[in-house]
C-alpha cells in the first residue's frame, strides 16, 4: 500500500484527497477511449493501483473495450460490488468527472476497505468500453453472479443522486438509498420505474439478469452535468469536499449490503430525506381522483375552456420557438427559447382569461381526468396531478390550496428540467412534440387562476408576454445563461 493510500485509510489524510490525485493521475495518461493502447494503459494502471492498496487484483481482458480489473476481499460471485469504468468517449475529452473521479473514489474505497475488512465480500470493479455500450458491464454480467451492482459516474461535483430506482425498488429500498444520503428525483424515480431497461450506466446489464442494481452520480442545481462528453470535462471541475462525500457514501452502502428488495411505488418527499410510503402514495392518488371527481363534475364547460386557454398558449409558445430557434445548429438540451416561448403563452392566456368563480371545478376534474390517467400506468406518475385535483377541490373552499397545483406544471417548464429530460432521452430536442403535454398540466392551473379574483392583472401578464416572446424570438440557439458545449459525442 502507498503511503497515501496508507494515510487515506487510516483517515490522517482526507479520502477527497487520495481521489483527487488518483483522478488527476488518470487524466494525465492521455486518451484512454477503449479498444485502444490509451485504455489498455489506463486499465493496466488501476490494476497497479488496486495492487498497492492491498487487493489482488484480477484482470478480464476482452475484444473490442469489454476487459475489466476486479480487486476482491472474498469470492466475487455473491459479493456487493461498485464500479467506475476507466474509459472516457473520445480521445478529446479528458474525462476527469466522466470517470476518472469515479476511479478515484472507488480506489479510495477499496484504501479503507483493506484497513478494515467488512462483514460480508466486497469488489471493486473498473470495466472497460462503456462508452462503447457498457461492453465490459455486459462481459462481466455474462460470467458474474455478484450479490449487488453499485455503478459511480460523474462524480466529483452536485449533489449525490441514485438512478436506476425501478420497480423492484419499493419503501425499504427507498429508505435504505435515501438514508445513505442520496437525493431521489421524483422524475429519476418516474424513468426508472417506466423504462428499466433503458438504463445506460454499467449497473444496467446487471440489472437486466435480475441483480439489484443502482446508479449514484453527481447533479448539479443545473441538472445534468453539463460539460459531459465534451473537451471542457477537466480536471478544475472537480470539488474535493464532494469526493469526500462520495468515498463516505460508496464505502457506508458497500458496509450495508445489499438494498431490500420489496416492489412499490414509495417516492422521496423532494428536499427532504423522508421517504412517502407506496400504500400513500397510492392513497393520495385515490384520493385526489376522487375529490377532483366529486367536486368538478359539475364543471366541464370551465373545464373545456380551461382546456382551450392552455392549448393556445402552448400554440403561442410553439409559434415562439419556431420563429426564434428553427433551423439553427443547437444543442437541445442547452436550449431555452422554446420553454420561455410557452411561459409567455401562458402569461398571455392567463391576462386575457375571463373571471369565472367555478371555473376551480373545472380545475379539479381535468386534474383528477389527468391524474386517473396517470394512475392506469404508474402510481408515482400520476402522485403529482394526484395532489393537484385534491388541491383544486378543496381550493373551492379555501383557495390558497390552489398553489399545490403548482408544482408539477412548473417543474415540466423549467429549463433546467427540459434540458435533462432531453439529456435522458425522456422528451424530443424540440419542445413542439412536448407542448401538448404542458397545455394538459398547465390547463387545471388556468381554470383554478380564473377563478381567484375578477380579473387577472392582464397589463403585467400582457407585458410579460411580449417580453418573453421577444426574447425567445430574438435569442440565440445558446444563450449567456448557459456555456457553449464545444462538442457532443453520443454514448
Amino acid at each position: 500500500m502507498t503511503r497515501l493510500a496508507l494515510l487515506v485509510a487510516l483517515g490522517v489524510v482526507p479520502a477527497g484527497a487520495g481521489a483527487l490525485e488518483d483522478a488527476r493521475a488518470l487524466v494525465e495518461l492521455g486518451p484512454r477511449t477503449a479498444a485502444t493502447p490509451g485504455g489498455d494503459q489506463a486499465q493496466a494502471w488501476v490494476a497497479e493501483r488496486l495492487l498497492e492498496t492491498g487487493l489482488a487484483p484480477q484482470r478480464l481482458r476482452g475484444a473490442g473495450g469489454a476487459g475489466a480489473v476486479l480487486g476482491c476481499t472474498g469470492p466475487s460471485d455473491g459479493a456487493g460490488w461498485l464500479l467506475a469504468h476507466t474509459d472516457v468517449v473520445h480521445p478529446a475529452c479528458p474525462g476527469a468527472v466522466d470517470n476518472a473521479a469515479a476511479v478515484g473514489v472507488a480506489l479510495a474505497v477499496a484504501a479503507r476497505l483493506v484497513a478494515d475488512p467488512p462483514a460480508e465480500p466486497v469488489c471493486v470493479v473498473f470495466p472497460d468500453g462503456e462508452e462503447l455500450g457498457l461492453r465490459g458491464a455486459r462481459t462481466l454480467a455474462r460470467r458474474s453472479e455478484p450479490a449487488w451492482v453499485l455503478a459511480l459516474e460523474l462524480l466529483g461535483q452536485g449533489e449525490l443522486t441514485a438512478m436506476g430506482l425501478g420497480p423492484d425498488w419499493g419503501t425499504p429500498g427507498l429508505r435504505w438509498a435515501s438514508d445513505a444520503g442520496l437525493a431521489i428525483p421524483w422524475a429519476y424515480r418516474v424513468y426508472a420505474r417506466l423504462f428499466p431497461g433503458q438504463e445506460r450506466s454499467d449497473h444496467g446489464p446487471f440489472a437486466s439478469r435480475g441483480v439489484p442494481g443502482l446508479l449514484v452520480l453527481g447533479r448539479s442545481d443545473a441538472g445534468i452535468y453539463w460539460p459531459y462528453h465534451t473537451p471542457q470535462d477537466g480536471l478544475h471541475q472537480l470539488e474535493p469536499a464532494r469526493l469526500d462525500q462520495a468515498v463516505d457514501t460508496a464505502e457506508g452502502l458497500l458496509r450495508q449490503g445489499p438494498p431490500p428488495r420489496v416492489p412499490g411505488p414509495a417516492v422521496q418527499v423532494p428536499g427532504t430525506g423522508w421517504v412517502l410510503p407506496g400504500w400513500a402514495v397510492l392513497g393520495l392518488c385515490l384520493l385526489g381522483i376522487g375529490s377532483g371527481a366529486a367536486v368538478g363534475w359539475r364543471g366541464l364547460g370551465a373545464a373545456l375552456r380551461g382546456l382551450g386557454w392552455s392549448t393556445l398558449a402552448a400554440a403561442v409558445g410553439g409559434a415562439c420557438w419556431m420563429a426564434g430557434v428553427h433551423g439553427r445548429v443547437a444543442d437541445a438540451a442547452l436550449a431555452t427559447p422554446g420553454l420561455l416561448a410557452w411561459a409567455a403563452g401562458a402569461a398571455a392566456a392567463l391576462g386575457w382569461a375571463a373571471h369565472r368563480p367555478t371555473a376551480g371545478r373545472g380545475g379539479a376534474l381535468l386534474a383528477a381526468g389527468l391524474a386517473a390517467a396517470a394512475l392506469s400506468v404508474d402510481a408515482v406518475l400520476a402522485l403529482p396531478l394526484g395532489i393537484a385535483a385534491g388541491a383544486l377541490a378543496l381550493s373551492t373552499r379555501w383557495p390558497p390550496a390552489a398553489l399545490l397545483a403548482l408544482p408539477l406544471p412548473l417543474y415540466l417548464t423549467s429549463p433546467a428540467t427540459w434540458r435533462e429530460l432531453v439529456f435522458h432521452g425522456v422528451v424530443p430536442g424540440s419542445p413542439l412534440p412536448w407542448l401538448p403535454v404542458l397545455a394538459l398540466v398547465w390547463a387545471p392551473v388556468i381554470c383554478a387562476w380564473q377563478a381567484l379574483g375578477r380579473r387577472p392583472p392582464r397589463g403585467l401578464a400582457v407585458g410579460l408576454a411580449l417580453a418573453l416572446t421577444g426574447w425567445a424570438a430574438l435569442a440565440p440557439a445558446h444563450t449567456d445563461l448557459w456555456p457553449v458545449r464545444e462538442a457532443l459525442w453520443p454514448r
